[in-house]
């Protein structure tokens, strides 16, 4: 049972891990494409993000 436990545990540790790193790895492509001009308008600066 408990090392039911621990696996259920690492796996949702495992799964939070990927989606913030999906979510970093937006957050840095969105800075790249206004730092590169090629989204305007937005309504944030790059420092914003």
């Amino acid at each position: 049972m408990v090392i039911n436990d621990y696996i259920a545990c690492t796996a949702t540790v495992n799964h939070r891990y990927a989606d913030i790193s999906y979510m970093a790895g937006i957050r840095d492509t969105v800075k790249m494409l206004v730092s590169l001009g090629l989204i305007k308008d937005i309504g944030m600066e790059v420092n914003d993000l």
